[in-house]
């Protein structure tokens, strides 16, 4: 509806692209629910799709694996992963700031939570098996999102694909198996929504809509979120970085082009944040600084005190990791430690 009413001449090509994907997603979301409900059937269980249930039952290795499947596709079209995120970056050119927010803060890190929380657990085994290869494949999804960061000219899109790199690290993390990576999965989870949020409600459109320029309200604000982006020590998502980058440690040469992905969208946040200084935008109003200022102190509170949102959030994650059955001692040693490196109780 907000694309509709609101924006430029494809908003309405925007909402037909937007809603596609996303019943394409559900599709496929109704297609391992409906399966999963048949299967218990078979078995003699209760048809269940409660989380805990899904979990405990074992289920045939081969059901796994097309869940997986379907699972991967449905998450990974609403998280715009590469090269899911043509609809993102015609989504963020045409549609006005509003729904630009909504679905940058919103809408894509729904799609990885739905990845933590349900598709690791409910396929764990199949996780464990395909780890391999779906490792490879994120880290390739991550690198040439930022590749494709750098070359883009169009600053409107610029902000899908910065947004579909976030998303590339959180579901690296998840693919993990790993404490530490599960750990910095959540924490990017909870940081990177609210600033992208934050850098598309202080960025508004310039006269030259035929390249998409951007101007700057607020240029302090855009300066903290290009920062955070990068990965300054003491915001958001630097706790997440880490932890990730901790993961990725394990992999391997695998490690190396996960580094250079995150030089590249370190080199693309300051030199975008140079492009956005030379604008002569106006500066916010009384009421977007209200409205900003509980986002900001609460992505440096995550920067600062990881704790602070690990007690919440992260705790999911210590009640994931015994459901994917990926507990065992390492496993078990890899989680107690992230946990008190964050101050986890």
């Amino acid at each position: 509806m907000l694309a509709a009413l609101r924006g430029g001449l494809q908003r309405e090509w925007a909402a037909v692209q937007f809603a596609i994907h996303n019943v394409l997603a559900g599709a496929l979301l109704l297609f391992v629910a409906v399966s999963a409900l048949s299967h218990q059937r078979q078995m003699g269980l209760k048809a269940s799709l409660a989380i805990e249930q899904l979990a405990s039952v074992s289920w045939p290795l081969s059901f796994q694996y097309i869940a997986l499947v379907a699972c991967a596709l449905a998450f990974a079209l609403r998280m715009s992963l590469f090269p899911f995120h043509s609809w993102a970056m015609t989504w963020q050119r045409a549609v006005d700031r509003s729904a630009s927010m909504a679905v940058l803060g919103g809408v894509l890190p729904l799609g990885a939570y739905g990845l933590l929380r349900y598709a690791l657990p409910f396929c764990s085994d199949a996780f464990s098996a395909w780890r391999g290869i779906a490792l490879p494949l994120l880290i390739f999804s991550v690198l040439a999102t930022a590749l494709s960061l750098l070359a883009e000219r169009d600053s409107l899109r610029q902000l899908s694909l910065v947004a579909s790199c976030q998303m590339g690290w959180i579901a690296l993390g998840i693919s993990s198996l790993d404490g530490d990576g599960l750990h910095g999965a959540a924490i990017l989870l909870m940081g990177s929504g609210v600033v992208v949020a934050v850098l598309s409600c202080l960025l508004i459109r310039g006269e030259d809509r035929a390249v998409g320029a951007l101007q700057s309200q607020g240029r302090w604000g855009v300066l903290w979120a290009m920062l955070a982006l990068a990965g300054l020590p003491g915001l958001g998502l630097f706790p997440g970085y880490v932890l990730v980058g901790l993961a990725g440690v394990q992999w391997g040469w695998w490690g190396g082009p996960l580094a250079l992905a995150a030089f590249l969208c370190a080199v693309w946040a300051l030199r975008f944040f140079a492009q956005l200084s030379r604008s002569n935008a106006p500066h916010l109003s009384r009421n977007q600084y209200i409205l900003l200022l509980p986002l900001v102190l609460y992505s440096c509170a995550i920067g600062l005190y990881p704790s602070f949102v690990a007690r919440g959030g992260l705790a999911v994650v210590k009640e994931i990791i015994p459901m994917a059955m990926v507990s065992d001692g390492a496993a078990v040693a890899e989680v107690d430690s992230s946990s008190a490196l964050l101050g986890v109780p």
